[in-house]
């Protein structure tokens, strides 16, 4: 079942100072998560029993920050496309807040997938990382911010499709990102380390079968040897470290070290290496959500 959140709206007529009448819009049924086929009404109100009186044009409605229609309000079966952001308007030209409707396909909706440049979970404070989300459809991905709805640490953080910084102690923490149809994509955690000499960065998700790259990344730059280990033991030595077709049994500890101004600065991190059954169930928990 889908999460059918109810939007509570207090009609209280909210004047400016200069007495003019801040509008307010409805939904109904009141839930902003709806399913393709469902029925919908917007209304737009104003509080006032003589100003919603009014014609057909005195009120003007924008969705995704463009005209849509003229009038009080619409009935209409949802489709994927009624997705967006809505907001009225009176005779006075003053906007109500906006209100967000999700469309949830019946054919079922797409995991968005958050991604991180560099790909490193790891990264030092001062460094430039770029988050971004996508549907994986060159169409869906054409969409507007608004589209898109990101959250850090399970609050609202932004609404964009990707943002590029400069990372401080701040950025610490989970992130996951939803599209129009309020689906969610797998959390990712970005790690921002300030008082460390060295780190060692991998992927934020590593999986049966990947060949993922290790990188003992410092801000002393120079070019000693860098040596990489496995529950102790060497693996390899140079600027990165490949597993290629990494297994399951090589879930464990990893390390890597390097000489630094004649001292020998080391760092760590663990691997989990998730099978590929692991993400066959949480696709089939995620369609049982949305069944």
């Amino acid at each position: 079942m889908s999460h059918l959140t109810p939007i509570i709206f207090i009609l209280l007529a909210v004047r400016n100072t200069e007495g003019a009448v801040t509008p307010v819009v409805t939904l109904s049924p009141n839930w902003n998560n709806v399913y393709s086929g469902d029925r919908v009404t917007l209304s737009c109100s104003v509080g006032s029993v003589e100003e919603d009186k009014r014609g057909y044009d005195y009120y003007t409605w924008y969705k995704d920050g463009k005209f849509y229609m003229n009038g009080k309000s619409r009935t209409f079966t949802a489709n994927v496309e009624d997705n967006g952001v809505y907001k009225c308007s009176g005779r006075s030209g003053i906007y109500s807040d906006p209100v967000r409707l999700h469309v949830i396909s019946d054919e079922g909706a797409v995991t968005p997938v958050v991604t991180l440049s560099p790909n490193w979970n790891n990264v030092h404070s001062g460094d430039w990382v770029t988050l971004s989300c996508s549907v994986g459809s060159v169409e869906e991905d054409k969409r507007g911010d608004y589209y898109y709805t990101w959250y850090k640490d399970s609050k609202v953080y932004m609404t964009e499709k990707s943002r590029t910084f400069n990372a401080k102690k701040e950025h610490n923490g989970v992130y996951k990102c939803s599209v129009g149809s309020g689906v969610y994509s797998n959390p990712v955690q970005l790690n921002v380390i300030s008082d460390a000499v060295l780190i060692l960065q991998t992927p934020p998700d590593i999986i049966e079968g990947d060949s993922p790259s290790l990188r003992c990344h410092s801000k002393n730059k120079n070019n000693n040897k860098i040596y990489y280990y496995m529950n102790g033991k060497l693996i390899n030595i140079g600027d990165t470290s490949q597993i290629p077709n990494i297994t399951a049994a090589q879930t464990g500890m990893y390390k890597c070290g390097k000489y630094i101004q004649d001292r020998w600065k080391a760092a760590e991190t663990y691997i989990n290496v998730q099978g590929e059954f692991y993400f066959y169930i949480l696709f089939y928990l995620n369609d049982l959500y949305y069944c």
